[in-house]
């Protein structure tokens, strides 16, 4: 089971004999201004975990290294991938920014709402770009925000092309089918060969849009790039999200065999796929010391 510390991002005190690591670098993205204008990091938990009691930032370069500190510290605590839910804050269509502009804004005494945007923009960039060096997936929240009133146009999943298109070699793992902008979700993971398709929390949000969404991806995308995830709390809930993407998968796979779309055998080896198979080959799961649960 993946543990995203949602609450507490930096604190990497948990049951790693059940769970895994997911780094939400949200923190990261939306406290570089405020490190600017302070000329240190402000972030407690941060600075407990990389060992420092503070950290100077009197520019650009040394919030990355701080970047780089926090990145090197929770791979040695056995990380399996970084996380984005930037969408409850922000619009998901991140600008390239050049290094030189960045350092510019960042040196100021006050920032626009425009300067925030692009100083984030390419924190964001950096982020992602360094993944790579560590062989860690991107996962990224699209589509719909919990709760009401959200402001649902900023997770919808094509404002994320640029920011793809920037990073090939960068593994992005696109989370809850975009819903509702599932055909463009699909669309991505057909394009884009470093981009793959999470139905997390689909099956609960709509159990007729997962239905529908899987038989797309699958006349589309070839389905070592399809995962699924529960997106709960505690384990009695994600005994019953696994029941409800359980249903939903075995509703498309038998639609598919009873049409001779595909064989039995062809739907076994989907199912497998999708459960367990795909996740251990994006995340590296093979070579972090896994328990072997069947």
């Amino acid at each position: 089971m993946f543990a995203d510390r949602l609450w507490q991002a930096f604190d990497t005190n948990f049951d790693t004999d059940h769970f895994r690591y997911v780094f939400r670098f949200d923190q990261l993205v939306l406290e570089g201004e405020k490190a600017a204008l302070a000329q240190k990091v402000t972030n407690k938990e941060a600075l407990k975990l990389i060992g420092r009691d503070n950290f100077p930032i009197p520019d650009l370069r040394s919030y990355l290294r701080y970047i780089d500190l926090v990145l090197e510290t929770i791979v040695k605590h056995n990380v399996v991938c970084l996380k984005m839910g930037l969408a409850y804050h922000r619009s998901l269509d991140f600008n390239i920014v050049k290094a030189k502009e960045a350092e510019k804004v960042f040196k100021q005494k006050s920032f626009s709402d425009s300067d925030v945007i692009l100083l984030q923009d390419y924190i964001v960039s950096y982020i992602v770009k360094r993944a790579v060096k560590y062989d860690l997936p991107v996962q990224i929240h699209t589509g719909y925000l919990h709760g009401n009133r959200g402001y649902l146009d900023r997770g919808h999943p094509m404002k994320l092309m640029t920011l793809i298109r920037a990073n090939p070699k960068t593994r992005f793992v696109l989370f809850h089918a975009g819903f509702p902008w599932t055909g463009d979700f699909m669309i991505l993971g057909k394009c884009y060969p470093n981009v793959y398709l999470d139905l997390v929390w689909l099956p609960q949000l709509s159990r007729m849009a997962a239905v529908r969404t899987l038989h797309e991806i699958l006349d589309c995308v070839p389905y070592n790039k399809i995962c699924w995830g529960g997106d709960v709390g505690n384990i009695d809930d994600a005994a019953g999200s696994l029941e409800l993407g359980r249903e939903v998968v075995a509703t498309v796979l038998v639609e598919r065999i009873n049409n001779s779309w595909i064989s039995e055998e062809i739907a076994r080896d989907i199912a497998r796929r999708i459960f367990r198979e795909n996740a251990i080959d994006i995340y590296n799961l093979k070579n972090k010391d896994l328990l072997d649960i069947h």
